[in-house]
């Protein structure tokens, strides 16, 4: 089960990041003007890392007023080294020579992203990780899938985290997953409570552990409803997959010789016994 233990991974939703066009660049100012880096769905294994750009302004502390069009620039996770992809992006880092600081400036959090990127794409560490669960508990998703996304959403100006759990149990009926919440202006982002639901169905029944968990379910449900459920899905295919290959596999015994004692025990030849029974009826003469 979850516990409130310190929290020491490196969170990252996969968002979009908004750096400010004056250093320090991040995070985004109330008012202002900078870019949005978008970074790709799926990680190229060849350098360098393609971002998608795009111009935001913010006034007053508001939503972000970011522009239609993007432009790509290609980032060298090595040296940081911007270079343009394109027209439009060659125009925008000519006129505005402050992006190629702000990327370099985020350069950490780059290359953690290309690696997160990466690892996506390799599923074989769920198996590793059922094969270690112990019976009777269940099993964080970031375990199963350590590269994938966190799920981070905001109510009331708070931030949260949540961390869905699932039954490694391939025998088990039960549709429900265990989410858990961690309040992240919290120094050590502390458990608020727990919510075990069926993300498959339309109407879900809740059951909270706490009141704050439960206000919590709805804007949960709203920013990560369909990625619950999709989670849930390659979970439960990956439990019943990893329980069928460790079924006992049974191998038919080794048919007897021809002249050898008929293991039916008959007392006689295998040839002149039940070989006979696996004979076309035309070989036999019926």
């Amino acid at each position: 089960m979850p516990s409130d233990s310190p929290i020491t991974r490196a969170l990252d939703a996969g968002g979009p990041l908004f750096l400010h066009d004056q250093p320090p660049y991040d995070p985004m100012p109330a008012c202002g003007r900078g870019v949005c880096v978008e970074t790709p769905a799926v990680a190229s294994t060849a350098p360098p890392f393609v971002v998608s750009l795009r111009h935001f302004e913010r006034h007053d502390g508001g939503p972000a007023i970011v522009e239609q069009a993007p432009f790509e620039v290609a980032v060298s996770l090595a040296t940081g080294a911007c270079s343009p992809s394109g027209a439009d992006a060659e125009r925008a880092l000519f006129e505005h020579p402050w992006i190629a600081d702000a990327l370099a400036s985020q350069l950490e959090a780059l290359r953690q992203r290309a690696r997160r990127l990466l690892g996506q794409g390799d599923r074989t560490s769920c198996r590793r990780a059922l094969e270690r669960a112990e019976p009777g508990t269940m099993i964080p998703y970031d375990q199963l899938f350590p590269h994938d996304w966190d799920l981070l959403f905001a109510h009331e100006r708070q931030h949260y985290w949540a961390i869905d759990h699932h039954c490694p149990n391939a025998k088990c009926t039960c549709r429900e997953i265990l989410v858990t919440i961690h309040d992240l202006s919290s120094p050590t982002a502390k458990s608020v409570g727990q919510i075990r639901f069926d993300p498959q169905s339309c109407n879900p029944r809740l059951d909270a552990s706490s009141l704050e968990a439960a206000t919590l379910f709805e804007p949960l449900c709203a920013r990560f409803g369909t990625e619950l459920s999709r989670r849930y899905r390659e979970v439960r295919q990956a439990v019943l997959d990893s329980a069928l290959s460790r079924r006992p596999q049974t191998t038919p015994p080794p048919s007897p010789g021809r002249n050898a004692p008929c293991p039916c025990g008959s007392g006689k030849k295998f040839k002149r016994c039940c070989a006979l029974r696996d004979l076309p009826a035309s070989s036999t003469g019926r």
